[in-house]
């Protein structure tokens, strides 16, 4: 919807209808969408035993109940087992639900907000944030963004003032958050414990600066360009170019490691939530994907669902007369439904009289009026006709010939 916006400069009301659309297909076409309430209480109506059947049939539920047992400590497979086995388990774990994915959500919106302010994610913060639904959040050493710098890439080759002035603005993210994206200040144990790490960093940080800049030092780490020296050889007339670490002073020694450990407190506090949206328990209940719905309303296929109502019938009408039976094709079927089971036993060409023959035997054990059963066949086979599943033949006259569509 945002490019759309950006791309067509589509009007206000046409983005806020849009969103609507997108409200409506997720709250109304999701039944679990009920899980989203805040609390027990604000389900009306309560979970049935139907919903908890679904819960267990989620992506997201099977990928946590995997990753309890290949964890394989006791704690985590009795609460694989319990997931599975316990209804009033998975109750509790469905109400605490809500905070789950408030806990997430906050984790990955300040995770975006540092992204953004050690220049990681190029663009737009929106651009950022879509990428960030699909692919998770990317802080861990090994995560890497669109154009191939990840965070410890682009930390590494920071000069001590911008180091100083990321490590400030991660305090205040954690601190204060951020008004724009309703985002206030972390409560977390954890996220207490990297802030006060932080603002040890950064003390240190400042002290080596001010001790360089007293004695006309330029601070560098081993990670800067300056760090590295050209070293020539030459080998039975050979010229060999190797490239090695130039020596560093105790001061560049010490702004090294601090770079190491503000990279490894970044990426180790967000090594539990480092992990795609989709895979969180219970995402499907609020993570909404606009392909889905948008290919349903937009690109229907209405042969999938004639295909289905005329082979199994019984799924929509709920009668006694047409419930699948081992014997084959039942006469008590409708007359287009059994024209389709004789159309599927048949070539690209069809007999109509052959057909009117099949037709006939099979029906006559339920009607024994001919007139009547005539009327019938000619009925389904002008439906058939309608449905755009056979066409009259140029070829032979007592022929229609099958069609093949989309």
């Amino acid at each position: 919807m945002l490019e759309r916006q950006h791309e067509q400069v589509a009007g206000i009301q046409s983005f806020i209808s849009s969103l609507k659309y997108a409200y409506m297909c997720h709250f109304y076409a999701n039944p679990l969408s009920i899980l989203c309430s805040p609390s027990k209480q604000d389900m009306k109506p309560p979970l049935q035993q139907e919903h908890l059947e679904a819960v267990r049939n989620l992506s997201s539920f099977r990928h946590v109940v995997e990753r309890q047992v290949e964890n394989c400590t006791k704690s985590s497979l009795q609460h694989a087992k319990s997931m599975i086995e316990d209804d009033d388990y998975l109750r509790a774990l469905v109400s605490n639900g809500h905070s789950h994915r408030h806990a997430w959500e906050d984790q990955f919106l300040r995770s975006l907000l540092i992204s953004h302010a050690a220049g990681v994610q190029q663009g737009p913060f929106s651009r950022a944030y879509v990428d960030g639904m699909v692919r998770g959040p990317q802080l861990s050493v090994s995560s890497e963004s669109a154009d191939g710098a990840g965070l410890a890439h682009v930390v590494r080759r920071m000069d001590p003032d911008a180091l100083c002035t990321l490590v400030r603005r991660v305090i205040d993210i954690y601190q204060k958050g951020d008004s724009l994206l309703n985002l206030g200040a972390a409560t977390g144990e954890r996220d207490a414990q990297l802030v006060m790490s932080l603002q040890s960093i950064l003390e240190e940080l400042e002290k080596l600066k001010a001790a360089a800049d007293m004695a006309g030092m330029t601070l560098r780490s081993k990670y800067s360009g300056h760090g590295k020296v050209m070293r020539t050889t030459v080998i039975a007339q050979k010229v060999q170019l190797r490239q090695d670490s130039a020596a560093l002073r105790d001061e560049d020694r010490k702004l090294t490691d601090m770079i190491d450990q503000l990279t490894r407190l970044l990426s180790t506090h967000y090594d539990a939530f480092d992990t795609e949206p989709d895979m969180v328990l219970f995402s499907e209940c609020w993570l909404y994907s606009s392909k889905s719905p948008a290919r349903e309303v937009f690109v229907p296929r209405p042969r999938i669902a004639f295909e289905r109502s005329l082979g199994r019938p019984h799924d929509y009408l709920n009668c006694a007369c047409c419930k699948p039976d081992s014997d084959g094709v039942q006469a008590t079927l409708p007359a287009t439904a059994i024209l389709y089971q004789l159309y599927l036993e048949t070539g690209n060409l069809i007999n109509v009289a052959d057909l009117w023959s099949a037709f006939h035997a099979l029906i006559s054990q339920e009607e024994n009026d001919e007139r009547k059963a005539l009327v019938m066949f000619y009925r389904g086979l002008s439906e058939l006709r309608a449905l755009g599943f056979v066409k009259n033949s140029k070829k032979k006259v007592d022929h229609i010939a099958k069609v093949k569509w989309l």
